[in-house]
Parts: C-alpha cells; sequence; structure tokens
C-alpha cells in the first residue's frame, strides 16, 4: 500500500479537508446531543459546568471511535 499525502493551497479546501471537517463536526455534535441526554436522564443540571462535561463527553466520543476504528496513517 502506498501512502499519499495530500497538500491543498492556502485558502483552499481540497475533498479530504471537507471529509476531516465533517467528521469533527460530527463528533462535536454527538458529544453536544450526549450531554443533552446525559442531562435529560440523570436530571441534573450541569449549569455552568456544562461546556465542560460536553468537552468530556466528546473527548470519550472521539476516543471510543478510534478505539473501534482501524487507524490510517501516512508513513
Amino acid at each position: 500500500m502506498v501512502s499519499k499525502i495530500v497538500q491543498t493551497d492556502q485558502f483552499s479546501l481540497s475533498k479530504y479537508d471537507w471529509k476531516s471537517l465533517a467528521i469533527g463536526v460530527g463528533i462535536t455534535a454527538t458529544g453536544a446531543i450526549l450531554t443533552y441526554i446525559l442531562e435529560w436522564f440523570t436530571k441534573q443540571d450541569f449549569g455552568t459546568y456544562g461546556p465542560i462535561v460536553m468537552v468530556f463527553v466528546t473527548f470519550i466520543v472521539n476516543l471510543v471511535r478510534k478505539y473501534i476504528g482501524e487507524a490510517k496513517y501516512i508513513a
């Protein structure tokens, strides 16, 4: 398998960039939705700690995604 480094010009986005951005948005949205569900399910108001909880839940979502998925690295 031959690895290929894709480089984009400054102030432009390739399809690989858009895919990466979409994955990031999906992870962030999943973390936000799970935080809302967690707050509703536990009947707790996180108050000012809500953003911190969302960041933690988003980290867990990304960690699980990396653990379950196949790793692809440019070598």
